[in-house]
């Protein structure tokens, strides 16, 4: 490896400029300290704090977090005192001269504007969120800022709202539906795409939604807010929802128009453009975390997905390579892993879902599983659900698990499995930590890479949804009459599993017809299409996630 080389110029140490101090910039000025002490940093920060924790504001706001301190992860007194890092907040940066290789500031308290100059300058400015001008409002707030959580749970506390409005149904509003279900309020969400959870496939979010539902909240899909007068939200049908406090999550954009100003090349969704070491189009001028693009570490595609994670990483990656000649550290892309949670469920995802794939041109295949998150005879076990998604060799492209307890290691497993290249085989050899309070001999994870390796090597026939034809095909349930009475799907055969032998004779007419065969999660009829196949049943498939996840089609 190259030895590590710091910079100096003229014999002066130099000095490097961090715009922004949240994630990005605090990881960036802080990894800059410790590659070297031959230079200067300073962070400008518009806000009163630096690098606090904006992913637990929703739990201020509700009450789980007690201490508005327990946010304030880091000081600009403790990067002074442990780093030398001079940190100068209600500091708004205005413009950027690249050839003079000054930035102007404006202090937020005096009104003061100042130049400062820089010898490399770090941008982490971040996004910034969106609300339509019709959907503003007196009380209506969004969440993305400490001052914005303090302009909440301020007008929580003196107002006493009974009845919120949640615009935008992605993590963020969902947790807030929880927090103000703690505050006592009847929570409304409105959602315009017809599924709550973007990130996840409709029948995977159907879930979420349905959990939400039971706990008593109205989830409303596929229509928008058209208009915010006073305390009432005009949908685009036509409904009316009086409201006491409102909240706007309907997602944000990078907050690149310093960059752009300064003539910065800009790309998706006016994102900052930067290569895999975090360098701009401008020469000593670096961007990292949630006003830069990003890449896609499965294909190198282009995107721009702001989440906590990747915007650490990067600005650990643009702080080292802003202070280092020599080999550089370079960024490998994302997979917008990301879990969240309402009450008791917990959703997590990684990698493309089936939208992503499709709209792609990805061949794939996809698949269910339905399982304890432990071991079946230990008590306590709840239950998890799994979608895996690959390439048409068996290559792990996406993941989505749902669940109540486990979800996190099932997700982040997956996550390192696509992050390596691995595949379904490879999953099916994983040697993963067992004991039956925490999991299986067979870890869902494993059981959904044997089931996927089984589709992929076609040793089972299968099919993950009921397909546009079903005419044409005959529907066998294998549940038990039981079951079978609570809810079957149309014109279905029902013969339970443990009859089969016995009553296979009844399906001799049929040896020539497509058969889906179907139980309640695709673990019985998995067994059912096998023995029906090794018989000589040329048509037969195993129905992915049974009826729980076909049911309702």
């Amino acid at each position: 490896m190259e030895e590590l080389i710091l910079i100096k110029e003229r014999g002066k140490a130099m000095k490097l400029v961090v715009v922004g101090g949240v994630a990005a910039g605090a990881s960036a000025a802080v990894k800059a300290r410790r590659t070297s002490e031959n230079c200067e940093i300073v962070i400008y920060e518009k806000g009163a704090n630096i690098s606090y924790a904006n992913c637990g504001m929703p739990y201020y706001i509700g009450g789980t977090i007690k201490e508005r301190d327990e946010l304030l992860v880091v000081t600009k007194e403790y990067l002074k005192r442990r780093f030398n890092i001079e940190v100068k907040c209600n500091s708004l940066v205005k413009q950027v001269l690249p050839e003079k290789k000054k930035i102007v500031i404006e202090d937020r308290l005096t009104g003061l504007v100042f130049e400062d100059n820089y010898d490399r300058l770090i941008l982490a400015t971040g996004a910034e969120p969106i609300t339509p001008a019709p959907l503003k409002g007196e009380k209506v707030f969004q969440l993305y800022t400490l001052g914005d959580m303090d302009r909440i749970k301020s007008f929580i506390e003196n107002k006493c709202p009974k009845k919120a409005l949640i615009m935008g149904a992605g993590f963020i509003g969902i947790e807030m539906a929880e927090n103000f279900q703690n505050l006592n309020m009847d929570v409304v969400i409105v959602e315009k795409v017809p599924q709550i959870l973007l990130p996840f496939d409709t029948e995977m979010s159907k879930i979420v939604e349905r959990y939400i539902k039971n706990k008593g909240i109205n989830v409303i899909t596929g229509v928008g807010v058209s208009k915010i007068e006073g305390d009432a939200a005009y949908l685009e049908n036509g409904q009316v929802i009086e409201f006491d406090i409102a909240l706007s999550s309907l997602g944000v954009r990078p907050n690149s128009a310093l960059a752009k100003n300064a003539g910065i090349e800009c790309g998706l969704r006016g994102a900052v453009k930067v290569n895999e070491f975090m360098e701009t189009s401008i020469k000593d001028i670096f961007a990292c975390g949630d006003v830069t693009e990003n890449f896609y570490r499965i294909n190198g595609e282009v995107c721009w997905i702001p989440l906590a994670g990747s915007a650490n990483k990067q600005g650990r990656i643009a702080g080292f390579n802003a202070v280092c000649e020599g080999e550089k550290k370079r960024y490998k892309g994302t997979l917008g892993t990301a879990i969240a949670k309402f009450h008791n469920i917990v959703f997590g995802v990684t990698g493309f879902n089936e939208k992503q794939l499709q709209e792609r041109g990805i061949g794939y295949s996809a698949h269910f599983l339905t399982s304890e998150h432990h071991a079946g005879y230990y008590p306590g076990g709840q239950p998890l659900y799994i979608k895996l998604l690959a390439d048409l060799s068996g290559k792990v492209l996406g993941g989505q698990v749902i669940g109540y307890e486990g979800v996190d290691k099932r997700v982040d497993v997956i996550a390192t499995a696509i992050y390596a290249g691995l595949t379904y085989e490879d999953l099916e050899s994983l040697d993963l930590a067992y004991a039956p309070p925490f999991s299986s001999a067979k870890d869902p994870v494993i059981v959904a890479g044997m089931i996927g390796n089984n589709i992929v090597k076609k040793e089972v026939r299968s099919v993950f949804k009921l397909p546009e034809n079903i005419n044409d095909f005959v529907l066998l349930d294998v549940r038990s009459i039981a079951e079978n009475r609570r809810g079957a799907l149309k014109n279905a055969i029902n013969i339970p599993i443990d009859e089969i032998r016995a009553r296979v004779n009844e399906l001799e007419t049929l040896k020539e017809k497509k058969i889906i065969v179907y139980c309640a999660t695709g673990y019985r009829s998995y067994i059912v299409t096998k023995f029906l196949q090794n018989i000589g049943f040329k048509h037969v498939y195993n129905l992915s996630g049974g009826y729980f996840f076909n049911g309702n089609r």
